[in-house]
């Protein structure tokens, strides 16, 4: 079973309080493994960040139903279709991937 946001959401709109790390770790891969996730962070804060980036319509969290067809846990995550159409910009700017600039040098041939 998949979780989504329960409704509209902004095209990019990260939870307050989730660090540039986690951020970067989420937008960088399309999906992710929950082993892969709880190894990065620690299953709690897996969790909540977890929530946090369905709430926000970063991730859609894949879930196992169990026997009687209640939620079981997470099986993995990838990133929501909004998030995935702007991914490459949002890492570059994140990671602040820019030329650096030397100021007070000029070059001349």
């Amino acid at each position: 079973m998949d979780l989504i946001a329960d409704g509209p959401t902004d095209a990019f709109a990260p939870p307050e309080g989730l660090s540039a790390r986690d951020l970067i770790f989420a937008l960088e891969a399309g999906r992710r493994d929950w082993a892969t996730v709880e190894k990065a962070m620690g299953p709690d804060k897996a969790r909540e960040t977890a929530i946090a980036l369905v709430r926000c319509g970063g991730v859609v969290l894949r879930c196992d139903v169990d026997d009687i067809l209640q939620l079981a846990g997470p099986t993995s995550w990838r990133r929501s279709h909004a998030w995935s159409l702007q991914h490459a910009d949002l890492l570059a700017d994140l990671r602040a991937a820019r030329i650096p600039t030397i100021s007070g040098t000029s070059c001349s041939a």
